[in-house]
């Protein structure tokens, strides 16, 4: 194994480590193709970090126990590892292995082993104990000449290959390896630059916006379409007929190409393109691992990017935390990423300026109303009609549409209804409301002539009164 490349020391954590149990069920960005992404969390982690399950001298949950690992002291020359049938230390201990292991552990569960790891002098001691009964699987001694910090990473999902040990060096570089959970097997490893692990944010760089221009280079919305254009130039479109207009981008120029990302406003995850300069062709697209997947409901995601000659670097603010991803320029390849930044090391990009409001739906989702009226009666009628028609949409792109429209007539005793409704599954649904739904007698005698959209999964439409019966139902099947 070489040394490690990687610029900045961290101190490791003098607290007994813990490997907990969770689940989650989202899926890793792609790998880069010149193998695993250097990671490296700069702040504690959190107990669940995510996707994943990930190790710098913290929990990290996976299932229903607990596993953690207690430093050496002056009292007890060895390390303790106890397994809890619980998700707290304290809880019935399963079983307990004493280790001869110096300094401060970090562990991790990976398939059915615990992993423990600590740093020595130009080494990294590594042992796998069978998460059931704690018998030692395996034990390694790796070679790492300046080691100063180790992140041990895992999947949660047993079926996702990639148990990965990631060294970072004193003097900045770091080198990451791939890890037989069972055997401690290492193959593929991997050496980063110290540039391209990114500790703390550049605040020139570029932030996120509705549009971006680098030179003769410019991105941007055309209508429903994401593009990229070289101005009296060829275009490319990135994301095609996306009505809701919700991605940023940035850009930058350089090397003979045009480098974008991508990022949703209000959803986790970022991705970075690289474009011929002079055809447009598209030369490689890379999603960043960023902090991985995130469910949430409300949510933000904030971006700002640079060129670093032969490195895009990448810095994501989102809900759920930070990170800096680096990205290789020739060949999309992610080198490294760095998340859970101190504060004093994020650069909050400020909030776009170009707008990029949503364009209105094709046509209306419910029935539209093109004349109401309604007359005092005292005998008031009810009737329901209803005819197809066909259509295309007037943007960029006309596609087909259809729809069916009509006259709806019936009982009111409001005088002043409402008509909604729209599209659920096969059945397209006109829902008349009375202003209550226990309306009392009918005074009045009511019309509405509609227009309400279908889909090719339509073969019904019913007209009721919201609270009361049904007014009427035709079948759109031939």
């Amino acid at each position: 194994m070489r040394a490690p490349l990687a610029t900045l020391a961290f101190a490791t954590l003098a607290f007994a480590t813990v490997a907990l149990a969770a689940c989650s069920d989202a899926t890793a960005a792609p790998a880069s193709a010149a193998g695993p992404t250097f990671r490296l969390s700069a702040g504690p982690l959190p107990c669940n970090a995510g996707w994943d399950a990930r190790s710098n001298g913290n929990k990290c949950a996976q299932r229903d126990f607990l596993v953690v690992a207690y430093p050496p002291t002056s009292a007890d020359p060895k390390m303790s590892v106890t397994r809890y049938n619980g998700d707290h230390a304290g809880a019935p201990p399963a079983w307990t292995r004493r280790l001869d292991m110096a300094g401060d552990p970090v562990t991790v569960l990976a398939a059915k082993s615990a992993i423990v790891a600590t740093v020595g002098k130009d080494t990294v001691e590594l042992a796998a104990l069978d998460a059931a009964d704690g018998k030692v699987l395996a034990r390694r001694s790796v070679p790492s000449a300046g080691a100063a910090r180790v992140l041990l990473e895992a999947p949660r999902d047993s079926a996702r290959a990639g148990t990965y040990l990631h060294v970072l060096a004193a003097d900045g570089r770091g080198w990451t390896v791939t890890i037989d959970p069972a055997t401690l097997a290492l193959s593929a490893p991997r050496d980063i630059p110290a540039r391209a692990i990114r500790t703390a944010m550049d605040r020139t760089a570029m932030p996120a916006d509705g549009a971006a221009k680098a030179g003769a280079f410019e991105a941007g919305w055309d209508d429903a379409d994401l593009v990229v254009r070289r101005a009296g130039g060829w275009t490319t479109v990135v994301i095609a007929d996306e009505r809701f207009r919700l991605q940023h981008v940035t850009l930058h120029a350089g090397n003979g190409r045009v480098y974008l990302t991508t990022h949703h406003a209000i959803a986790s995850g970022a991705v970075a393109y690289a474009f011929d300069a002079t055809t447009g062709k598209e030369l490689w697209r890379r999603h960043l691992t960023g902090i991985g997947p995130v469910a949430h409901s409300k949510y933000y995601n904030k971006l700002s990017s640079f060129l670093d000659g032969d490195i895009l670097v990448v810095q994501g603010v989102e809900a759920a935390g930070n990170y800096i991803c680096t990205v290789s320029a020739a060949d999309g390849a992610e080198l490294a990423c760095v998340d859970h930044l101190p504060a004093s090391a994020v650069f909050d990009p400020p909030p776009a300026k170009v707008d990029t409001s949503p364009l209105p739906p094709e046509q209306p989702i419910g029935p539209t109303v093109s004349k109401q009226a309604c007359v005092k009666s005292s005998a008031p009628r009810t009737s329901f009609a209803a005819v197809p028609g066909t259509g295309t949409t007037t943007g960029k792109r006309p596609k087909p549409i259809t729809w069916i429209e009509g006259t709806l007539v019936f009982p009111s005793a409001s005088c002043k209804p409402k008509l909604g409704g729209g599209i659920a599954g096969e059945r397209v649904t006109l829902e008349v409301y009375d202003l209550s739904d226990r309306p009392g007698a009918p005074v009045c005698e009511c019309t509405f002539e509609y227009r309400t959209a279908t889909n090719k999964d339509s073969k019904v439409v019913s007209a009721r009164v919201r609270g009361g019966v049904e007014i009427g139902k035709l079948d759109l099947r031939p």
